[in-house]
């Protein structure tokens, strides 16, 4: 392997130079680098985090694919100039978006219960107390401003007017998953297996190397903070499994596999 010693910030840095005649997404590669750590030697970036940088990108992002697509280039890059052992672009999974008439039967249906953590409830539960309080000041600022009869001129009106906007649609996105939320409680009866808020310690067999997760709702998810979705590879891979269990993890590439050496709540 050639160069094994560039790091990721390096190595961005080097692309950018050689594709300077290519349009490129150039703040979704620093973005990935950063979140990666830009002093991270590319010959230590592994398929499973690179798996999980799609995580940390929200679903309602309109070039989420042009986002990942530029991850992927940056990746196979990487990988032609011998700086990794194969190709890991194949790990950063783009999803295709549901057409309209999907997205329209799909909510004539039954609204799912959402999986979520008691931590996770009690951060909804203090954030729409909060909106609310801050409803009310917003509505105050709006009378206030609208004793200014000209309308038309008036900033601070509309400047509220639009938070005010912003505030109550999150307090109704809240009070969804508030009414539909399906919280998990645990105690120390049923610690013994990986469950929806278990933090789980990993260790790779081969080499010894250790990773830590906790499973939460796709609401909650924090990639920096190691806070990954139930339902994501990983999340499948170790639910309802023992502590000293060796699991395999599926990725494009073959199988990863992983021993749970720690599960705690």
């Amino acid at each position: 392997m050639q160069n094994s010693g560039i790091n990721l910030d390096e190595a961005l840095n080097q692309y950018l130079s050689d594709n300077s005649h290519k349009k490129i997404n150039q703040n979704s590669l620093v973005h990935f680098t950063r979140w990666c750590g830009k002093d991270k030697l590319v010959c230590r970036l592994t398929a499973i985090e690179v798996s999980r940088y799609p995580e940390c990108i929200s679903s309602a992002d309109k070039e989420i694919s042009a986002k990942l697509q530029s991850i992927r280039a940056f990746l196979t890059y990487l990988n032609e100039q011998g700086w990794v052992d194969y190709n890991l672009s194949s790990h950063i999974k783009i999803k295709k978006l549901a057409s309209r008439k999907s997205a329209s039967r799909a909510s004539q249906t039954v609204v799912e219960k959402i999986p979520m953590t008691a931590s996770g409830y009690k951060k909804l539960e203090d954030e729409l107390s909060t909106l609310k309080v801050k409803r009310i000041d917003v509505i105050e600022e709006m009378r206030l401003a609208a004793m200014d009869k000209d309308m038309r001129e008036n900033a601070p009106y509309h400047a509220a007017k639009e938070q005010r906007g912003q505030i109550e649609g999150r307090i109704k996105e809240i009070e969804h998953e508030l009414k539909y939320a399906d919280v998990s409680e645990y105690t120390d009866t049923n610690t013994s297996k990986v469950n929806m808020g278990s933090t789980v310690k990993l260790r790779d067999p081969k080499n010894g190397e250790c990773c830590t997760y906790t499973l939460v709702s796709p609401k909650e998810i924090e990639p920096l903070k190691g806070k990954i979705s139930a339902s994501s590879p990983i999340g499948k891979a170790v639910f309802n499994r023992n502590k000293g269990e060796q699991i395999e993890i599926e990725v494009p590439s073959g199988t990863l596999q992983y021993i749970i050496e720690d599960i705690s709540f």
